[in-house]
């Protein structure tokens, strides 16, 4: 996965929580991590290829 502080950078808030997933809830990613992160009194959750680093899926939970 993409180091944890770069992909702070690259969006732009902080890590709250990171969970690997290995299960079959995206065809195409089967290993990925979902990271929750903070900014401007926001939780983004985003899912992260665990392969390639790559941001597949965010969404904004409040």
């Amino acid at each position: 996965m993409t180091d944890i502080c770069s992909l702070e950078k690259k969006i732009g808030g902080r890590a709250l929580k990171i969970e690997f997933k290995n299960d079959r809830d995206y065809a195409n990613y089967t290993s990925y991590y979902e990271v929750e992160l903070l900014k401007s009194n926001q939780i983004i959750e985003l899912k992260v290829n665990a392969n390639t680093g790559e941001i597949f899926n965010s969404k904004v939970k409040k």
